[in-house]
């Protein structure tokens, strides 16, 4: 008897000292050494999914990531909550329970929580030290190594060997998903992973997007609104355009929840800021520092304007094509 409840004794001592230890879910917690030496103990070199680093002005490149399947296409509905038209969408592993991601076509990376890579059964890359990159399109010091995530699933679209960064850190990543809110909201789907299909449209006030491997583009009931050229090798969805009459490069950033950012705006209120013949007059401006989207950040044209339209980025021919939802 007395062995027994000693027995009892310490594993309630121990239960107790592992909760003491464990960072909680709901507060950011920079890893531990000990976590970042069981990460790299567990690595594997790119080879290994038959990827290829490169190093590029962009940062590293991983030529074989993010396979598809052809002849697959997917519609998936909006997850996020009525009163917002942020593009979170469901994203599993292929058994695993449901995750969620918020498509974000000003980032040029896929990002991870940790706790999603677990999730995910996401292994560091080591080549031989880890990929570490920060994310370029929102102010975070924290940064990430890079995980190949071997299976992902978009609906009924598998993509196979996904690269995307796994914050070296713990707990939420409220920063990268913008601030937006879902109890299952670990990741970020970025440009370099929608570049992977022939075309992906977003609907925001419909509440779908869809993915195309390879079918090509086919216009919608009410036709072509406008059609722009897409900026070859840019990080993110960016076209050309105009603001108050001087020429830049915009990004169009749907998981923004504004009309306009810019770095340093000398107003509250752009006069008018245009892309091809799509112009918008007396739209709100707000300085990219204030949103945490860092100093330097380029001008964007965020959901708020963006949602007036069905967007399909149109990667086998480079062109962003609007159409009257």
């Amino acid at each position: 008897m007395i062995c027994r409840c000693a027995t009892w004794f310490g594993l309630a001592v121990l239960v107790l000292s592992v909760g003491c230890s464990t960072p909680s879910l709901n507060v950011e917690t920079p890893l531990a050494q000990e976590h970042r030496d069981a990460l790299l103990k567990r690595g594997r070199p790119p080879q290994t999914y038959n990827l290829t680093l490169y190093n590029s002005d962009r940062g590293p490149v991983f030529a074989g990531a993010n396979r598809t399947h052809p002849r697959q296409t997917a519609t998936l509905d909006f997850v996020s909550d009525r009163n917002t038209t942020a593009p979170m969408i469901k994203v599993s592993q292929g058994g695993s329970e449901d995750l969620v991601f918020l498509i974000d076509t000003s980032a040029q990376d896929n990002w991870v929580s940790q706790e999603t890579r677990q999730k995910m059964n996401g292994v560091v890359i080591v080549s031989p030290s880890p990929v570490e990159q920060f994310a370029s399109h929102v102010y975070d010091p924290i940064g990430g190594w890079a995980v190949v995530l071997p299976k992902v699933r978009l609906g009924e679209i598998h993509v196979e060997n996904v690269v995307a960064y796994a914050r070296n850190a713990l707990g939420p990543i409220d920063t990268l998903n913008r601030w937006e809110r879902h109890d299952r909201l670990g990741g970020v789907i970025g440009f370099n992973l929608l570049a992977a299909f022939n075309h992906v449209t977003l609907d925001c006030r419909g509440r779908e997007v869809f993915f195309s491997v390879d079918r090509d583009y086919q216009p919608g009931p009410r036709g072509i609104l406008l059609t722009v050229p897409m900026k070859p090798e840019a990080k993110a969805l960016t076209c050309e355009g105009w603001v108050d009459g001087e020429k830049v490069d915009i990004v169009l950033d749907f998981a923004g929840d504004f009309e306009v950012v810019m770095a340093d705006p000398v107003d509250t209120t752009l006069k008018q800021i245009s892309i091809g013949d799509l112009v918008f007059r007396d739209v709100q401006v707000i300085s990219a520092y204030e949103l945490g989207l860092g100093a330097n950040s380029p001008v964007r044209i965020g959901r708020q304007l963006l949602e007036r339209f069905i967007v399909t980025i149109d990667n086998k021919s480079q062109r962003v094509i609007f159409e009257q939802p």
